[in-house]
This record gives C-alpha cells, structure tokens and sequence, in this order.
C-alpha cells in the first residue's frame, strides 16, 4: 500500500513538471564602436573550405588550386576624427614563418599562403594597401594556395586547420 501511495506522488509530480513551462533566455550581444567601418557578419569567423588535397602533389611542389575567399568592410561612413579617412588591412598569423606561410595545426606539415585578387603573394603583417573611406561596402578578394610547409621534408597526410588575423588600421 505504501508503494502505491509513493509511486501515485511521484506520478502526480512528473506530470505537474510536464505541464510547467521551461523559462529559457536569449541573450542579445553587440558593442558600440568608433569607427568608419565593420566587418560583415560574414567576414567574422567564416570558415574556408580548402578540400582535400593530394599529399603526392604538395610532396612534388606542384600546383593546387587557389580558393577564393573575401573581406567585406560594410556600413562605412566618414568620420571627422579621422583626418585623412583612408584605412589599412594588413593580415597576418602567428607565427609566421620567414617564407610568408600561415603556419597549420594538426602535424600535417601543410602551410597556406595568401595571395591576393590578382594571384600577387600577400606578405602577412605588412599593409595591403591604402584605400579611401567612401560610405556603403567594399569587397576585397583573396586566395587561399596549400602548399608544403617550406623547411619540411613531406607532407603527410591528415586534416589541419590554420588562423588569418584580419587588422584593420584607420588614419
């Protein structure tokens, strides 16, 4: 009998907590800024597929196709503080290693280098360029070429993941 009234308690109780309703919260985030420009929400954190790629032909130097990836600048206004309403992108990695590579995770002893839209080799922690601050959106291409790691002996074979910082300077 005692079994009975306790499975009838907790029975009544599971279907009480059935029946309340669960509070969860969204939290909002955002942050006030002074600048001319944001990155777009796609630019921030995005994520460039480079596939898979043959660990005979990084092995042989040979020649892999560049995959095209892009920064976006949006909402850009002039600013008065900013006297000569130009900016700077400068990308960059660390480390870097002296033959201008981004350097992989993962001991696959794969390196990515960063060319730009014209195939030009970006050399990482330098200034790209110089560009004026003109209001909307602007677009700047690149491309992304695996290659072996330069002082390695081969590449072998696994998957590995890299970082790009993106800086932008305002003057």
């Amino acid at each position: 009998m005692k079994t009975l009234q306790i499975l009838r308690i907790c029975a009544a109780g599971i279907l009480l907590l059935a029946n309340l309703a669960l509070a969860e919260t969204v939290q909002f985030k955002g942050q006030v800024v002074d600048e001319p420009c944001n990155l777009s929400m796609a630019t921030v954190n995005q994520i460039v597929d480079l596939g898979k790629v043959p660990a005979v032909t990084l092995n042989r130097n040979g020649p892999i196709t560049p995959v095209p990836f892009e920064i976006t600048l949006e909402n850009c206004t002039i600013v008065a503080r900013y006297t000569e309403n130009i900016f700077r992108i400068q990308l960059s990695d660390d480390p870097i290693n002296e033959w201008n590579q981004v350097i992989t995770t993962g001991g696959t002893n794969a390196a990515i280098r960063i060319q730009n839209s014209t195939h030009d080799d970006v050399i990482l922690g330098d200034t790209i360029a110089e560009y004026p601050i003109v209001p909307g959106s602007r677009t700047f291409h690149f491309f992304a070429v695996v290659e072996k790691e330069h002082d390695k002996i081969s590449v072998i074979p696994g998957e590995f993941t890299a970082m790009l910082w993106i800086d932008i300077f305002y003057l």
